[in-house]
Parts: structure tokens; sequence; C-alpha cells
């Protein structure tokens, strides 16, 4: 009977210690940040000329296209040319929309480390976090017909 109270208790113990190690975490060691991933990275350039699964917006006045591709922002002149990035990073921003009077973007953003909405002027300036949630993410925003309000879809689970 002793033998099985030992082999109890040390067991007990042996559980314990992963639970204690996590409970040592400083919340700075736990929090994750998406700009500044752990561990190795490596830095790759390529050109594509095509993309799936972007969103994009016009300007109010018919002049320029915002759109995202591979996770970045750039607008483009509606008549072609050069496109311009005006939203990059390791996270992910996308899903952009012209305000009605075309000065700023409101868009889904990760850099707070989950999905939200932000918005930065036009000319990818400014950018700041319109919200901050941290479990029921926002996605796809758009404009009142005023400026004035940004309305977004909320998952919930």
């Amino acid at each position: 009977m002793t033998m099985r109270l030992l082999l109890s208790t040390l067991l007990g113990a042996l559980l314990a210690l992963p639970a204690a190690h996590a409970a040592k975490k400083t919340d700075d060691e736990a929090k994750w940040d998406v700009n500044a991933p752990r561990g190795k990275t490596v830095r790759a350039r390529f050109t594509v000329e095509e993309g799936t699964w972007m969103n994009l917006d016009v300007s109010p006045d018919g002049q320029t296209i915002v759109f995202d591709l591979l996770g970045d922002l750039y607008t483009l002149p509606i008549e072609g040319g050069q496109a311009r990035r005006i939203a990059s990073g390791k996270a992910l921003q996308i899903q952009p929309q012209f305000s009605p009077d075309g000065r700023r973007i409101a868009y889904t953003s990760d850099a707070g480390g989950g999905d939200n909405i932000w918005l930065m002027n036009a000319d990818g300036s400014q950018a700041k976090a319109l919200t901050a949630e941290s479990f029921r993410l926002l996605n796809n925003p758009n404009w009142s017909p005023d400026g004035q309000y940004v309305v977004a879809r909320k998952h919930f689970t």
C-alpha cells in the first residue's frame, strides 16, 4: 500500500510540473505578436502577374482602385500603370474599402493578433485600429453613406 501511495504522489507531482512552469511565464512571454514571429524567418522575393482571392474597391471619383494581394494593400490608377503598395508587413491586410469621400480606407488586419477593423488615409499613412476584439473577430468593413460609421461582420461561435 505504501508503494502505491508513493507512486501516486510521484505521478501527481510530475503531472503538476508543466502547469507550474506555464504559470511562471510572464504576460510578455506568453503574448504572441504577429509582427514579431518567433523562430527563424527567410525573406523571399518574387513577382506575380495575377492573383486570386483578392478584394478590391474603386474610389468614389472613379480614378483609383485599392486591392489586396498576398496580405498587402495596393492602389492602382483605374487606367492602369504601376501599383503602389500602401500597407505591408508580416500582418495580413485585406478587404479594403474607400470612404465615401475617398480620403480614408477601412480594412481588415490581424496586426493586433486577431482580425480587427483598421483605418488609414488613402495614401497609406496614419494606420490605426478601429476595433480591438480578441475573441469574436471582425472582417468585411463597409462605410455608411455619410462616412461617419464603419460596419463590419462579427463572427459568433
